[in-house]
């Protein structure tokens, strides 16, 4: 039994799988799904370790390079002393809501 369907531009067609058409396509499915499941999986425990070395490599060698150019503001004096003086925006500008003249 085919039916058409007929939209704009696209013509497709329904077919009914009958008996051991359904039970093959069914098997041939489940057997790609299982391969790529076996392949993802397996390429998962391959590459898992490899990327926690490269982490574990990867923080050693930052702490390293950390620790050679030392703490920023090392040499520098703990407290700048200065003046500082506050400065007003005129009226009408700045922060806040907005004043009509």
């Amino acid at each position: 039994m085919q039916q058409r369907y007929h939209h704009d531009r696209l013509a497709a067609r329904a077919v009914a799988l009958s008996g051991w058409r359904a039970w093959l396509a069914l098997a041939v499915g489940a057997t790609v799904i299982v391969a790529l499941m076996l392949v993802f999986s397996l390429l998962f425990i391959i590459l898992l370790p490899v990327f926690l070395v490269l982490g574990l490599v990867a923080r050693w060698w930052l702490q390293r390079e950390l620790r050679r150019t030392g703490a920023p503001g090392a040499d520098r004096p703990p407290l700048i002393e200065g003046t500082y003086d506050v400065v007003e925006p005129p009226p009408g500008r700045g922060w806040g809501p907005r004043r009509r003249p």
